[in-house]
């Protein structure tokens, strides 16, 4: 059986997706930030959570991104005749799985008021102790 070509350029496509809107939404944070700086405003606007909670999400899909294609790698390599672990209906299943995996595993830090508004860097991010909500 031939090896399919369109599972790395799913993933590689996936990669660069992820990586191009988290970069869009990193590059946002820095502009409302020197916004805010230049501004002198030291208060939170009505996007600054959800700024914050599409940053962390985006970071979490990229970084699955990532995982998703060392795995593949790896199964391609140590496995090269399962042909069902490297198809691309998996690995398309993989790619939804990590989205919806990263847009709803921080929902529950937007209704409990877990991101806070840090004066000091003038964006909204989640405090760095270890208690979750």
């Amino acid at each position: 059986k031939q090896i399919p070509r369109t599972a790395p350029m799913m993933l590689m496509a996936n990669t660069c997706l992820s990586e191009l809107v988290c970069v869009c939404t990193a590059l946002g944070l820095a502009a409302f930030t020197l916004d805010n700086d230049l501004k002198r405003i030291q208060y939170q606007d009505s996007f600054c959570v959800f700024r914050a909670y599409i940053n962390y999400s985006m970071t979490v899909i990229q970084n699955h991104s990532y995982n998703l294609q060392a795995i593949y790698r790896y199964v391609t390599m140590v496995y090269p005749t399962r042909i069902f672990w490297q198809s691309w209906r998996l690995q398309l299943c993989l790619i939804i799985i990590t989205w919806i995996f990263g847009l709803v595993a921080f929902i529950p830090f937007l209704f409990t008021d877990y991101i806070k508004y840090n004066v000091e860097n003038q964006i909204c991010q989640a405090p760095f102790d270890f208690r979750l909500p």
